[in-house]
């Protein structure tokens, strides 16, 4: 056994000649197996560089796999972000097109609730059941009362009269009460 350079007893007496455990020189035989201390330093030296350069490669490693995360988390935020978005502007289109379909004032489209579109007719026709019956397309809209202004053509140009000849011939007509 080998220490600091010098040679052990194998038994550990020493060679008979001192003390238990003492050095002595070793035999020519075990001398060729020796390594110089200079070389052992250089493989410790050697040794330990790898083991540094084996740390930072895998601090290296786990910052990059960190960022790779922090990356794939960022992506997996603007997908989701986009999934919200698309299925928010899905439903406004589909309650939009019911509330077309059934013939719902615009101002109560975001009032309609429902999932599918099954959902969203059944809520629009409750809702117009609450509203009434919505004027037909054949009654005139109310008036704001009152007569109806006398047309004169007194200040007017025959070409201006020309002009203007449907919108005197309107009023005429309301002025007549035909």
């Amino acid at each position: 056994m080998f220490r600091k350079g010098f040679y052990w007893d194998k038994d550990g007496e020493g060679g008979g000649e001192g003390k238990k455990g003492t050095p002595q020189e070793p035999p020519a035989e075990d001398k060729k197996d020796m390594v110089p201390r200079s070389r052992l330093n250089d493989k410790i030296k050697e040794a330990k560089d790898w083991k540094q350069k084996f740390e930072d490669l895998a601090k290296e490693k786990a910052d990059a796999e960190k960022e790779k995360k922090e990356k794939q988390g960022e992506w997996q935020e603007l997908a989701t972000k986009a999934e919200t978005e698309a299925s928010k502007a899905t439903a406004k289109a589909l309650r939009l097109e019911v509330a077309l379909e059934k013939g719902l004032p615009a101002d109560l489209v975001d009032r309609l609730k429902g999932d599918t579109r099954e959902d969203l007719e059944a809520d629009a026709d409750s809702l117009l059941e609450l509203l009434g019956k919505p004027p037909g397309p054949g009654n005139p809209p109310k008036g704001k009362g009152g007569k109806p202004q006398k047309v004169d053509l007194s200040d007017l140009t025959p070409e201006q009269i020309r002009k203007n000849s449907d919108k005197i011939m309107q009023a005429t007509r309301e002025q007549l009460g035909s």
